[in-house]
């Protein structure tokens, strides 16, 4: 094992103990995040899963850090799913990292964000929305995916409501 996935493995263990050194995780987390190792991503979505899982709000915090800095925007789908959990915190550390990258690849952020947001999983339509993003605003975090551009066509409208989604042009082309 490298000397990497050890620190990964001993800051997923002091994430989980409340009794833990902060400084220690900081520290841990400054290092990973320095090392930015491609070949612990497989190990952080683990991690991050089962912080999520346990309702960890902030090893979800600090591992999201990770996994967006060692992975980019390709860390997309485990960034969102650990977002769409409620744990209580106010994620505006998450919401800018979502928000960056599907400003920095709005085609990539796109193919993953319009399935989920009108797809099966309650937990995510709930939270696009409710998030607000800063930078656009008051629109919801995950519009920003969901149109290619500020002269969008027909875009998804009420995506958080059952069924297929409606298709309006209306609302100058943005998602609500």
């Amino acid at each position: 094992m490298s000397k990497a996935a050890t620190q990964l493995d001993t800051l997923a263990a002091a994430l989980a103990d409340p009794d833990s050194d902060l400084d220690q995780i900081a520290d841990l987390e400054d290092e990973l995040v320095a090392a930015r190792d491609t070949g612990l991503i497989p190990r952080l979505q683990e991690h991050l899963a089962s912080a999520v899982d346990a309702g960890n709000s902030y090893g979800r915090h600090v591992l999201c850090n990770i996994l967006a800095v060692t992975a980019g925007s390709k860390a997309l789908p485990e960034l969102l799913r650990a977002f769409a959990r409620d744990l209580g915190d106010d994620q505006d550390s998450l919401s800018a990292i979502l928000t960056d990258f599907a400003h920095q690849d709005r085609a990539y952020a796109r193919s993953i964000v319009l399935p989920w947001a009108a797809g099966p999983d309650p937990d995510l339509r709930a939270r696009h929305q409710r998030e607000q993003c800063p930078r656009c605003r008051g629109r919801s975090v995950l519009h920003i995916a969901s149109r290619p551009g500020p002269l969008a066509g027909p875009v998804l409208q009420q995506v958080g409501r059952t069924g297929p989604p409606r298709v309006a042009a209306r609302h100058g082309g943005r998602l609500r």
